[in-house]
């Protein structure tokens, strides 16, 4: 085969079609929480502005982050029709809302109401991922 007959090959061949995909409601009320979350933030910074208090509150931070990314993440790499997607998403919106209003009391005697939660979206997003990938068989691309 020569060189010209690849070049030739090549531009017959059509480039798959890129399908645009729009953020759901679910997506931004997920990331309205995630908001929240990080405002809460403040509160813990502001109640103990040590340099043991910023680090304390930076580790919350970068948790919050890490569980928001994940999902994030998640939400962009599988397919949001199925309703056991929408409704696990659901519920880690209600477990993060639940982790947002406990965390200025995370290093406290209610540190527990923020640790559950957090341990329980992190799970799901697990379950979720793992789920997904193995109905559909493969990610959803972009």
């Amino acid at each position: 085969m020569s060189a010209g007959s690849q070049i030739d090959q090549a531009e017959e061949e059509e480039p798959e079609e890129v399908v645009e995909r729009r953020t759901t409601y679910l997506e931004l009320f997920f990331d309205l929480v995630f908001v929240f979350a990080i405002t809460q933030v403040t509160t813990l910074v502001l109640e103990d502005m040590s340099v043991s208090g910023f680090a304390r509150s930076a580790l919350v931070l970068a948790m919050v982050w890490w569980a928001w990314s994940a999902f994030a993440w998640m939400t962009n790499a599988i397919d949001l029709g199925s309703p056991l997607v929408r409704t696990g998403l659901l519920a880690a919106a209600g477990g993060s809302l639940v982790m947002a209003v406990a965390l200025p009391d995370a290093y406290a005697d209610g540190g527990a109401w923020f640790a559950v939660p957090y341990f329980g979206v992190r799970v799901l997003n697990i379950v979720l991922s793992s789920a997904s990938s193995r109905t559909t068989g493969h990610s959803r691309r972009r």
